[in-house]
């Protein structure tokens, strides 16, 4: 196209800014000589097309001179200062505004996206100028046009990119013609059978509608209550209304209008006397009635709404709008984009004055910009009613809390109680659409961090982080801290302190932090998750979905004729889909409910979340809960704990007795045997371990004490079983750890002095009326007390050390140490009287009975909470009893020692039926 042929369709321009035009024209056609398109066309021919666009929709020369140079700095040597030169005003914003960012804008952070971040810069200078939106979608309409030239991988990738953000970004500029065009071209790629059927229904219903539309324009002439023309201008379903239509069936039947007519008429007056006109002449349908003219939607639309059922029950929707109103819906915000009335754009579409706030929460983080974006600004809307009566658009899946900020801006930090249509509500409730918000202030902050949980929007999570961010770094440290370390407590992951701190450095990196410090202080500001960390560090070589969760079974309905809640759960599907497992659905076609059961790999945190989004969107949660399975499996996994601790004793007196093994053998044996077991499952742990941990210190006194005291237990425990029966040792070894346990948890002081009472009956019992000589009663005594010091002495060093994650290094020192302790022993030892079948025998008995049962209970500790486990440990008297049944040549159970063990047993439950009960009130 040449020049004088483009002038034509410039004559809404003045002389001198044609002369502009024409300059840039020049500059492009110049600019972009001899590159050519994938079509075979010259390049030029691309920003002149975009030109044409925006020229049909009477743009300014500004505008079009922008279009004409928006690849020039992209694609070819020419720079924005050289065009800011040549052109002054707003031109370089213009084209800064549309030219993509490249990876060397970004530079090598890995929390940021090139494609995200182009989008970041396009609305956020959108804000300063409307018109940079205006032409990329121009610029990706003529690319659509043109994208039958592209390989088929390109296309779908372009249709779906312009599928998610452009038709919403043309939608929610009210660009009604451009938007069809664009939803139009992208069906056509990514689904071309089904748009085929589409638009042969649409050309049918079009001409029905036109029939339609004659006769309502006829019953408004007759009338004659209005003195200016009416149009009535058939107006086509959008693509998804009709696919809609098509698997619902006749819309008599579902409720949903077949048609659409715009009636255009001279002033708002007109507007409801033609309402009046078509509610007198048809029936409407209920509900259907919907006033715009006052109450714009969110992309500043206006008009009135109704649907009125024909004689033969055919619903048709009609608009109602005067001839500005039509054109605004058909061109959306250009209308005022390119005239001196620029002021009127903020008024028309009051959410691009929030852009600036998503963007400067999300700074840094690509994906969660682009979440905000898409909740914030591109979903879908519902109305909410504040105390004055003002009516706010909020976005759809919001909760009473998102209503609260959106009502207040800053000052809802200071609430106290919300309630919904009159009824108080917890922060977290799902908004119903109309509903009426009534927020009760404080006269002091009440923000807690734990909103950001019950909050959906960007607007909202913005607000919550700035005013979070207002605290002390000192403060922040300790918050962000003390809930990194919550989750790994709760996720059995032990200790911070415990990782080495290289390995931290370059996992955190990966989140974009450079240390701790940082990471703390984003947690406590609201910008970074907890569990974004623990994933960092923990799950980057699994699958996401996975990691840490547990398997759960929800199940949820909803009405199928509901197009809202469907087009919501699929949003919800979307987000979650790499977490199902299995999705099981039931329709029931009397009553059109469906009912849906998924099994999901998904953390508590994430579920409770899960659950209120999909009651957001309209959904009723019927059940949720967890497979059986997994308790079924940990139930028999600590059947066996209990029974390894208890036959423990019964194993080792059968072993001493029929081989005629020392004390001194056995423990040899025993430590050598676990240094070498602890020693391969310490070399797995680190293989299988994500992250590095930090070595233990040797240095620690308290360690070297129960080191020794460890080695005394094993000696005083095996000569202690040389002369006496398992029960003679399980008893009073569970009675000491009863009155350890006691003392922690400081009962109340009269179940203490009963329990003490039982707990030295009992074992004044089996001292005094059981055959048991004084040597056993010495040795055994001798145990107990280096076990129970042992017990505190070693929690003691966990505590001071932050054992937890590295409790694999901690018994391979404990072993090792202990197994080098017994080279002083060797001279002592008759190991070499022994046949190698027996020291088989108790290299078995060392790890399947000392060393497994302590093994088990951590590797179930760091899984599953099952420390309760000790305050029953009374059970293993009994599993020892059961072992010297079924064994009897390890002891026969005297009579005296049933009350004994029963005396004890009652001491062991009293204080568990002595605990305070206590609960707890949530939000």
């Amino acid at each position: 196209m040449q020049w004088k042929e483009f002038r034509s369709h410039l004559s809404h321009l003045s002389s001198s800014d044609q002369a502009r035009v024409e300059k840039a024209f020049v500059m492009a056609e110049q600019a972009h000589r001899g590159q050519m398109r994938k079509s075979g066309e010259p390049y030029f021919t691309h920003p002149l097309a975009v030109a044409g666009i925006l020229a049909a929709l009477h743009a300014d020369a500004e505008t079009l001179v922008a279009a004409l140079l928006h690849d020039a700095v992209e694609d070819t040597p020419m720079t924005l200062d050289e065009i800011d030169k040549a052109f002054n005003g707003n031109t370089r914003t213009l084209i800064d505004g549309v030219t993509k960012l490249s990876k060397a804008d970004i530079g090598e952070k890995p929390t940021l996206d090139e494609q995200i971040e182009t989008l970041r810069k396009m609305f956020t200078l959108m804000e300063q100028d409307i018109r940079i939106m205006v032409i990329k979608l121009a610029d990706r309409l003529h690319n659509m046009q043109t994208a039958e030239f592209l390989a088929p991988e390109r296309q779908k990738t372009l249709a779906e990119e312009t599928m998610d953000v452009y038709v919403k970004i043309a939608d929610r500029l009210s660009m009604q013609d451009i938007r069809d065009e664009l939803e139009a071209l992208c069906l056509a790629i990514l689904d071309p059978e089904n748009f085929s059927a589409l638009q042969k229904l649409r050309m049918d219903s079009e001409l029905a509608a036109k029939k339609i539309a004659h006769k309502i324009l006829k019953v408004t002439q007759e009338t004659k209550l209005l003195r200016s023309p009416v149009e009535a201008i058939v107006e086509p379903s959008r693509w998804q209304r009709l696919a809609a239509q098509r698997d619902s069936g006749p819309s008599a039947v579902t409720g949903s209008a077949a048609y659409i007519i715009a009636i255009v008429v001279h002033d708002i007056d007109d507007c409801y006397k033609v309402l009046g006109i078509l509610h007198q002449r048809w029936q409407r349908e209920i509900l259907s009635f919907q006033d715009f003219t006052n109450s714009p939607t969110i992309n500043g639309y206006r008009g009135l709404h109704t649907t009125i059922i024909l004689e033969d029950g055919a619903r048709v929707r009609c608009k109602i709008r005067t001839a500005e109103m039509q054109q605004y819906a058909h061109t959306g915000i250009a209308m005022h984009s390119f005239h001196d009335h620029k002021s009127g754009v903020l008024e028309a579409l009051p959410w691009v004055g929030r852009i600036s706030s998503l963007s400067k929460d999300t700074t840094e983080r690509s994906h969660a910009f682009w979440q905000s974006l898409q909740s914030d600004i591109l979903g879908e809307s519902i109305v909410v009613h504040g105390p004055a009566d003002e009516m706010l658009l909020i976005p759809q899946g919001s909760t009473v809390l998102d209503a609260a900020f959106y009502l207040l801006q800053d000052k809802a930090t200071h609430v106290s109680t919300l309630r919904m249509n009159g009824k108080e509500v917890p922060f977290h409730t799902p908004l119903e659409n109309a509903a009426s918000i009534a927020p009760v202030l404080n006269d002091h902050p009440t923000l807690q961090r734990q909103w950001l949980e019950w909050v959906q929007t960007g607007l909202a999570i913005a607000r919550i982080r700035s005013a979070l961010g207002k605290q002390s770094s000192k403060a922040k440290i300790a918050i962000g801290k003390q809930m990194l370390q919550d989750l790994f407590t709760e996720r059995k992951r032990g200790y911070l302190e415990e990782f080495n701190e290289e390995s931290i450095h370059s996992a955190l990196l990966t989140i974009g932090y450079a240390n701790l410090r940082d990471v703390f202080i984003a947690i406590a500001d609201g910008r970074l998750e907890p569990a974004e960390v623990f994933h960092a560090l923990f799950e980057q070589s699994r699958n996401m979905a996975d990691a840490g969760n547990e398997l759960h079974s929800v199940r949820m309905s909803f009405f199928l004729g509901n197009i809202d809640t469907i087009s919501g759960l699929v949003r919800v599907y979307q987000k979650y889909r790499l977490m199902y497992r299995n999705i099981r659905l039931r329709f029931n076609p009397l009553t059109g409910l469906c009912t849906v059961r998924s099994d999901m790999q998904i953390s508590p945190e994430q579920l409770r979340v899960f659950q209120s989004e999909l009651q957001g969107v309209g959904a009723t949660i019927l059940s949720t809960d967890g497979k059986p399975f997994s308790a079924l499996r940990y139930s028999l996994a600590i059947i066996l704990l209990l029974l390894l601790w208890g036959w423990d004793p019964v194993m080792g007196r059968l072993l001493i007795q029929k081989y005629d093994i020392s004390s001194i053998d056995l423990t040899i044996v025993r430590f050598w045997s676990l240094a070498a077991i602890s020693g391969i499952l310490l070399l797995r742990h680190r293989w299988r371990s994500d992250l590095l941990e930090a070595r233990l210190t040797l240095r620690n006194r308290t360690l070297w004490i129960s080191i020794v005291l460890l080695l005394a237990v094993s000696l005083s425990t095996y000569q202690s079983l040389q002369s006496t029966s398992p029960l003679h040792y399980t008893i009073p070894m569970t009675a000491a750890g009863l009155l350890l346990t006691s003392i922690v948890n400081r009962s109340r002081k009269g179940i203490l002095v009963l329990t003490w009472i039982l707990l030295f009956s009992g074992l004044g019992i089996l001292a005094a009326l059981t055959p048991w000589d004084v040597w056993g009663i010495i040795s055994t005594i001798c145990a107990v007390t280096a076990f129970s010091a042992f017990t505190v002495v070693s929690e003691r060093y966990k505590r001071i050390e932050h054992v937890g994650a590295r409790a694999a290094q901690y018994f391979f020192i404990l072993s090792m140490v202990c197994a080098l302790l017994t080279i002083p022993l060797l001279p002592f030892n008759t190991l070499y009287e022994h046949d190698p079948s027996t020291i088989a025998r108790m290299v078995a008995f060392s790890i399947l009975f000392a060393g497994l049962p302590y093994y088990m209970y951590y590797y179930l500790l760091s899984h599953k909470q099952i420390d309760f486990i000790l305050r029953y440990s009374f059970v293993i008297m009994f599993t020892t009893g059961l072992g010297q049944m079924l064994w009897p040549e390890s002891g026969l159970i005297s009579p005296m020692m049933i009350p004994a063990l029963l005396l004890v047993t009652l001491g062991a439950v009293l204080p568990l039926f002595g605990q305070k009960k206590t609960g707890m009130m949530m939000a």
